[in-house]
């Protein structure tokens, strides 16, 4: 026992340690409360969720992105996503512009329509075209030679002669009259007859048939009729009379032999 310092007479009296063994099961009373009231909220909280009818522990499903573009890097469940880029920053892309509305182009009409053949007038079918109406009344075939007088008088042809006798009304206003250049024949092969160049044949012999003489005046109104010769080779086929005034009409006179 250590001295008692200088004044006192008694010595300080210091309490005994307590025993080791007090003092474990002071930390294993402790220990044992601890977990038990953790029991006990555990049941409490078991019962709580039973009677709400849910899970104890509530699940997060985890939903996969639909797409992930290049460069983006996807946390794990809960976490918030990150992008980090690969390669140079992107660029915004530019807001769709609207489109200029396309106009319905144009229907183009071809270039090669086929043009009609012209209409082709039978004997005694009217045709009318400025100024006159006409038609071919007949075809006459006289052969080699054609008496143009009552003399007699007549000419040869080089092939054989074919008229055509035309009848024609003036349908203008005033005076017109009909050359022999407004009249030929057209054959099959391409070859085109003119009137009759003998003086006899072309200007006399309509005259002797008593019609009116090719060159001479028309009054408005008036018909008259014309006896045009042709000196044409004796095979020609498929002849066509042409008037050449206006819109040439065309007519059908059959061929220079019966």
């Amino acid at each position: 026992m250590s001295q008692p310092p200088p004044g006192m007479t008694q010595p300080i009296q210091y309490p005994p340690p307590a025993p080791a063994k007090k003092r474990r099961n002071r930390l294993l009373i402790g220990v044992g409360t601890v977990l038990a009231i953790c029991v006990v909220c555990g049941v409490i909280g078991l019962v709580a969720v039973a009677r709400s009818g849910g899970s104890a522990t509530p699940t997060v499903a985890a939903q996969a992105p639909t797409s992930v573009p290049s460069g983006t890097t996807v946390a794990a469940v809960g976490a918030q996503a990150t992008s980090a880029p690969t390669g140079a920053a992107a660029k915004p892309t530019d807001a769709a512009k609207p489109t200029a509305t396309v106009k319905p182009e144009a229907t183009v009409k071809p270039t090669n329509t086929p043009v009609p053949p012209p209409k082709v007038y039978g004997l005694n079918e009217l045709a009318s075209v400025k100024n006159w109406d006409l038609a071919v009344n007949n075809v006459v075939r006289p052969g080699k030679e054609l008496v143009w007088s009552q003399y007699g008088n007549k000419s040869t042809a080089a092939g054989t002669w074919f008229v055509v006798v035309v009848d024609m009304k003036n349908t203008g206003n005033t005076n017109f009259g009909v050359n022999t250049t407004d009249l030929e024949l057209l054959a099959a092969n391409g070859i085109t007859y003119k009137v009759s160049t003998d003086g006899g044949a072309s200007y006399e012999y309509s005259g002797y048939k008593g019609a009116q003489r090719i060159g001479g005046q028309v009054p408005p109104g008036v018909n008259v009729t014309y006896h045009v010769v042709f000196d044409v080779a004796p095979n020609a086929t498929d002849l066509k009379l042409v008037f050449k005034q206006d819109k040439n009409p065309t007519f059908a006179v059959g061929n220079a032999t019966p």
